[in-house]
């Protein structure tokens, strides 16, 4: 069994949208493992068809001697084990250690499969921002205004023009302040940073190391190096002792200061009050392969300082929030959703 890279779009879609569509695909197996509710897809602007998602998942089963439920559960978890594999590679390049690390879930689907998907990886801890569903939107209005200038030229360090290189870094910042100027208000605060893409002498891969803007001079070279080395030895777990660091690329960047702390809304109820479910749903549990009735909450009910244990659905407007397992589910300040697992040692 694989899943993609075909996709059936939006046009027909899977075959819950009733559009035509005959292939079983993602959303059909969420749907038939309960994990969305048919009558609440986009708070019920649209209603999904069970019983169509159950044919196409039939139709496939028949061909590899499996039930609908089997082969919905193998979609869930072919699915997830790609977007882990994916990240796991990530994970192993930067030498970094997961349960060190929180997932933040984003998008109508994406939140349906990151808890799984982080008991996968070991990643303690999944954050779900408000307004999940349309987290691109709220990121385009919440960035800031940036401009990025950059020049490139591959030198050794201990060979850098430093004279020409100030001369060549203050044309870039003038011509990123320019632009800068017509783009964001006129009072708001800029930050300046200085980004190096930096390597040893005869590497392909490169690291980028920031400071703040600064006139660069012989001994920011020294600064630079430090710099790099503390970056490849936290990259790499080592450093190249006859390496000889060069420069790159020098990348100026202006970015407004922006304060996004302020996306959120208050609870209309008093903080740590308790919450009901509004129904009961069965769903698969995916550490016990079972299916079991687990609460169902509308997302925004619950108050903030609330804290429910999983197995449990959130269900909001653009997209549902599965945990489907044991964990402790926390609700934050800004009513953002932060799920804590139990991860192996």
């Amino acid at each position: 069994l694989t899943v993609g890279p075909q996709s059936a779009g939006a046009e027909p879609g899977p075959a819950c949208y009733g559009q035509g569509g005959q292939q079983p695909t993602v959303t059909d197996a969420d749907l038939a493992l309960g994990y969305l509710n048919p009558d609440y897809f986009l708070g019920g602007r649209m209603r999904l068809d069970l019983d169509a998602a159950m044919r196409a998942l039939r139709a496939l089963g028949e061909r590899l001697t499996l039930s609908a439920e089997a082969v919905a559960k193998g979609i869930f978890n072919v699915v997830n084990e790609a977007m882990a594999g994916a990240a796991r590679v990530h994970i192993a390049e930067k030498a970094q250690d997961p349960r060190n690390f929180t997932l933040v879930a984003t998008g109508g689907a994406g939140p349906v499969h990151a808890v799984e998907i982080a008991r996968k990886l070991r990643v303690p801890r999944v954050l779900f921002p408000i307004a999940v569903g349309t987290g691109s939107c709220l990121g385009f209005l919440a960035a800031p205004v940036r401009v990025d200038r950059s020049w490139s030229r591959s030198t050794r360090i201990d060979a850098v023009d430093w004279a020409e290189l100030a001369r060549v870094l203050a044309g870039l910042k003038a011509d990123a302040e320019a632009e800068l100027s017509a783009a964001a208000p006129r009072d708001a605060e800029v930050d300046w940073q200085l980004l190096v893409e930096m390597r040893y002498a005869g590497q392909g891969a490169n690291l980028t190391v920031a400071f703040p803007f600064r006139n660069p001079d012989a001994a920011f070279g020294a600064d630079l190096t430090d710099a790099f080395q503390r970056k490849y030895q936290e990259n790499y777990g080592g450093l190249l002792p006859s390496g000889t660091p060069e420069t790159v690329t020098w990348r100026v960047v202006g970015a407004t200061r922006q304060d996004v702390r302020h996306f959120g809304w208050p609870s209309n109820q008093d903080r740590g009050g308790a919450a009901r479910p509004k129904a009961r749903r069965v769903i698969f549990r995916t550490e016990t392969d079972t299916f079991e009735e687990v609460p169902v909450y509308e997302r925004y009910a619950v108050p903030a300082g609330c804290c429910l244990e999983g197995p449990l659905i959130l269900e909001e407007e653009e997209s549902t929030i599965v945990v489907p397992m044991a964990a402790r589910v926390e609700i934050l300040e800004n009513l953002s959703v932060l799920v804590h697992l139990e991860v192996r040692p």
